[in-house]
């Protein structure tokens, strides 16, 4: 009889364990599936980048000019224009500067003796603080670069900027024999960097 109880006892407690596992999971359960909730959704967040971008009206090169002689000179007017759609600086500068192997005694080129200045317009180089001379130096000394180059000059997004440069050149007075039949290649550069903007709210 002790025998028999002893058994009854033990399958009493096998079987409280997963019975009361049971229980718990059915109070989990109904404890969740009883929770109030609520939720709210801020939705369709976007990030999209602005642009920036500048042209100008010269489809051919402002300039080539054949047969100089000391002293001769001449000019020509370039307009840029901004369109980008985010605010931005723009530099002129040259490029691809490509001299003759004519040199004299003392290793200068043809780009040492053309004078070159450089002005905008009456109203002003993009952001109207800049005008009358920009440059006026031999075309060897206008910096190759954008950080080297001439300004930088604010252009406001959005707003269809234009600044006018007029290029003037002069053959020096003082140009040595030495540089006859000498020639000199070159790209003027507009170019317009983004501006980084102060942290934006909304």
């Amino acid at each position: 009889m002790a025998t028999t109880t002893s058994r009854s006892a033990r399958y009493a407690t096998w079987l409280s364990i997963p019975l009361g596992l049971l229980i718990s999971a059915l109070l989990i359960w109904q404890a969740s599936y009883a929770a109030f909730s609520d939720t709210t959704v801020n939705a369709n967040n976007s990030w999209a980048t602005g642009n920036v971008e500048i042209t100008h009206n010269s489809t051919t090169p402002l300039f080539t000019i054949e047969n100089l002689a000391p002293g001769d000179t001449g000019f020509k007017d370039v307009t840029g224009t901004y369109s980008g759609s985010l605010n931005a600086d723009v530099a002129l500068y040259a490029a691809n500067v490509v001299p003759s192997e004519h040199t004299t005694a003392d290793g200068k080129t043809l780009a040492d003796f053309i004078q070159l200045t450089i002005q905008g317009s009456a109203g002003g180089v993009f952001d109207t603080t800049a005008s009358g001379v920009l440059f006026a130096q031999p075309l060897a000394s206008l910096g190759t670069s954008f950080d080297g180059g001439l300004g930088p000059y604010r252009a406001t997004g959005g707003a269809g900027q234009q600044g006018t440069f007029r290029f003037t050149y002069r053959l020096a007075d003082d140009t040595p024999n030495e540089l006859q039949n000498a020639s000199i290649k070159v790209d003027f550069v507009l170019e317009a960097r983004s501006v980084p903007g102060a942290q934006r709210v909304g």
